[in-house]
This record gives C-alpha cells, structure tokens and sequence, in this order.
C-alpha cells in the first residue's frame, strides 16, 4: 500500500535521434526511458541532467534547451510531460518527462539495464507494452517517422 505522506519527484528523458525513441530494459522495472529520483536540493532539471550521465554516459551542458532541437517545442518550462501515481511502498510518485535531442546513439548503460534499444512509432506497438501514452505523444511531436527497428 502506498504512503500517502511520502512523495517522490523522479525525471525521465525521452531522447529521440533520427526518428527513434530511446528505452532502456530496466532489471526491476522493464522498458522505460532513462531517468530516476529528484536528490535533495536538486531541481527536476539538473536530476535529468545527472540521471543522463549516470546511466547512458552523456554529458549535457547547462545551458542545454530541452525539447528545442528541430523546432520541437515541449511547453512552459521543458517539461514534456508531468504525470503522478501511486508508488507501492515510495508513496505518491510525482515524474517530470522531458524530450532530449540526442546527438548520437552511442550509450554507456550503466548496471541496472539488461538492454537498450531505439524504437520507432512503428515499432513501439510491436515491440512494447507499456509507455504507451507518452511514446505516442512524443512520436507525434515530430509526425512519422521511419527506421529500423531498434538498435542494440
């Protein structure tokens, strides 16, 4: 059962390069797009910035404009997307998603991942399950797009 008086501020990053979604196969958590918790005293965008560093090995500057690369545009403040649920044990999960242009493919996954693959709108279906409304969102952004399949 949830903690209703714990609340827990998380980010993911939804990276896109060429056409394709970015989703890392998380041990305990499946196929997810990287991120993880807010640390204390850390802003929703400086925790995106460090989660991109520990767990895929990019290193973003500062000053990076989220969700602005090709004329995309997210919305008030980079947030892509803002979502709240029940977390079992954690309490109530508060997530920040933002859009990051991706200048590569190239990832150093860190230890929790059994995988990683990008993923296009015509593949997603196929080949997930879950993440369905933000991949369908985020896929929209930037209309169809092609390519292969993922790449591990």
């Amino acid at each position: 059962m949830s903690d209703p008086t714990r609340v827990v501020f998380s980010t993911s990053a939804y990276c896109y390069h060429d056409g394709a979604i970015l989703l890392v196969q998380h041990k305990l958590h499946g196929w997810v797009p990287p991120g993880g918790e807010v640390e204390v005293n850390e802003t929703p965008r400086q925790a995106v910035v460090r989660e991109l560093h520990e767990e895929l090995g990019w290193r973003l500057d500062e000053h990076y404009q989220f969700g602005l690369a090709n004329n995309l545009t997210c919305g008030p403040s980079e947030i892509l997307d803002y979502d709240e649920h029940p977390a079992g044990p954690k309490g109530l999960h508060c997530n920040f998603s933002f859009l990051v242009a991706a200048a590569t493919r190239v990832i150093r996954p860190c230890d929790k991942f059994a995988g990683y693959g990008w993923f296009t709108p015509n593949t997603i279906v196929q080949s997930l399950k879950n993440n369905g409304v933000h991949l369908a969102r985020v896929f929209g952004l930037f209309g169809s797009a092609g390519g292969s399949a993922h790449d591990r």
